[in-house]
């Protein structure tokens, strides 16, 4: 299999009579683009924003974060979620870097949570350091959840709104020639060629969010992978938009579109295929939060590595609770094997760090890589503009953020200071690696 991705490098985003992309700048018609999104009747209002890193700007509720892309063959982007079914993970895939397309509302929930662009907030997120276009819209999908009702678990409106939006921006861009090209190959694993047959076989082990209602779980193509054993597929697959995130994670996770769709740690294994590693492929596996389905699920990822001769995998962590299981179980059954096993996650530490992060220990769970105590206290001092709904933070709690606490009072001050945790913060702690923290090399 075949991806070419064209990358073009935006340095600035502004508003015009037409939209279109010319020598790094992106121009939106703004009237066309609501009129776009408005086409779905749930949205109550809407406008969009573009936000820059460095300016005194705050948003909030974050609800979904896609990158602006199409597919040069047909313009479209999500197959079989957002756009008509078809192959993906081959082609040529054109993308905008360097910004990206996310939906903001006016009431919050679990998931939803703050970035500011510039301040001590943005020490803490990817997403500050992007220009930002913005859809600061209020949905009947909300209202309906605050009002308890389940037709709309998963407030499908917002992340609608942004894909139709990254959709539009990205046909900008799909006639026009890239300034880079990232070039993706993998042929048959069961014919690799001299030189790969050399290097040791390593997996991404991608354990894919699959708790609560189906209507919640990350999809393949589509199709919740709640209700499927692990899979393989091509690396090429994740960054050609063929699995969609899952909206029932915490902002610090930052398991946004986006990110699934420039996974850092398949970007890297790729670069190293036919280097360092054959790179075999992507199992796809889940979290169900029954504990037989983690068995069968970690017992069957176990097998499928041993079938295809996996000498090392790399193994995510898709959220933090129940989900530590699948983590460390999957990794502690295939080090058990033989299977050098490692993996990227976050820490849940407690407030103080002195919290219990794991569920389960075992000392062959030996190489495993922080990507920072999501617990951690922040404070986020007040930014001049706020685009959606301050109010949101205190009253609808997201995760790490409270209405009042004996110790910190409540996460919102007078002045527009939020007091909370990593957990709050958009890619606060972002478990597949792209969060600011890392670990110090002596």
């Amino acid at each position: 299999m075949e991806l070419r991705l064209g990358n073009f490098h935006v340095r600035d985003v502004g508003f015009g009579d037409k939209t279109f992309y010319k020598n790094g700048v992106l121009t939106i018609n703004k009237e066309e683009a609501v009129s776009l999104i408005k086409q779905d009747e749930r949205i109550l209002k809407c406008d969009i924003v573009a936000v820059k890193s460095g300016e005194s700007v705050r948003l909030m509720p974050v609800k979904a974060i896609v990158e602006a892309r199409c597919k040069v063959t047909d313009g479209s982007f999500f197959p079989g979620y957002h756009g008509a079914l078809k192959a993906a993970g081959e082609g040529v895939t054109h993308c905008l870097k360097n910004m990206s397309v996310m939906a903001v509302g006016k009431y919050g929930n679990f998931e939803d949570g703050v970035l500011d662009m510039a301040g001590e907030g943005a020490k803490h997120s990817m997403f500050s350091e992007m220009i930002n276009v913005a859809i600061i819209m209020e949905s009947t999908d909300e209202i309906e959840e605050r009002n308890g009702t389940d037709a709309h678990p998963n407030e499908y409106s917002f992340r609608n709104a942004a894909m139709v939006l990254a959709e539009y921006l990205g046909r900008t861009v799909r006639d026009a020639e890239p300034d880079e090209y990232e070039d993706y190959k993998f042929d048959s694993i069961l014919n690799p060629d001299t030189e790969l047959s050399r290097l040791p076989k390593v997996a991404f082990v991608f354990c894919a969010e699959s708790n609560g209602a189906v209507s919640l779980h990350q999809k393949v193509y589509g199709w919740p992978v709640g209700n499927s054993l692990p899979f393989l597929v091509s690396p090429t697959l994740i960054l050609d938009s063929g699995i969609t995130c899952n909206q029932m994670h915490v902002p610090g996770m930052a398991c946004y579109d986006y990110n699934e769709m420039n996974n850092p740690i398949v970007r890297r294994l790729c670069r190293e295929h036919g280097k360092t590693i054959n790179f075999v492929g992507v199992i796809i596996s889940n979290d169900n939060a029954d504990l037989t389905c983690k068995q069968r699920t970690i017992m069957m990822t176990v097998q499928l590595c041993k079938l295809l001769g996996i000498d090392g995998a790399v193994v995510n962590m898709p959220g933090y609770g129940n989900t530590y299981i699948d983590y460390l179980q999957t990794i502690i059954e295939l080090q058990k094997e033989g299977i050098v096993a490692t993996g990227a996650a976050l820490e849940c530490s407690g407030r103080d760090g002195k919290g219990q992060p794991f569920t389960i220990m075992d000392p062959a769970a030996d190489k495993l890589v922080t990507s920072g105590n999501i617990s951690e206290v922040v404070i986020l001092p007040p930014m001049d503009k706020v685009y959606g709904d301050i109010q949101s933070i205190v009253r609808d709690p997201s995760a790490g953020s409270w209405i009042d606490d004996e110790i910190y009072g409540p996460s919102l001050r007078e002045d527009g200071t939020i007091v909370c945790e990593n957990n709050c913060v958009v890619a606060g702690c972002a478990a597949l690696g792209e969060s600011k923290y890392t670990v110090k090399e002596f």
